[in-house]
């Protein structure tokens, strides 16, 4: 038997679960995705996390990826902020 059910483990709700937890408290969290973090952490508010996940198909391409760097070298920043604002529409 718990004493305290948490829904959602995001920054707020994995915090509290912790807290709940170092007083005394049998916790449990409960997050639909499967991991704890919440959208920020696991979808990817963080712009660096789109810029990460394009190096990292670049770098998957093998003999195209030399010049896909020097063509997305030349992305302005802007580019960047819209494949995350797709990229969280898709989320």
């Amino acid at each position: 038997m718990q004493d305290l059910v948490i829904v959602g483990g995001g920054p707020g709700g994995y915090v509290a679960a912790i807290k709940a937890g170092q007083m005394g408290m049998k916790v449990a969290c409960v997050e639909g995705r499967g991991r704890l973090g919440g959208t920020c952490l696991n979808v990817g508010c963080i712009p660096s996390k789109v810029a990460e996940r394009a190096r990292s198909h670049l770098h998957r391409l093998g003999s195209l990826s030399g010049r896909l760097r020097r063509c997305c070298s030349m992305l302005p920043p802007t580019a960047v902020c819209e494949a995350r604002g797709r990229s969280l529409q898709r989320a």
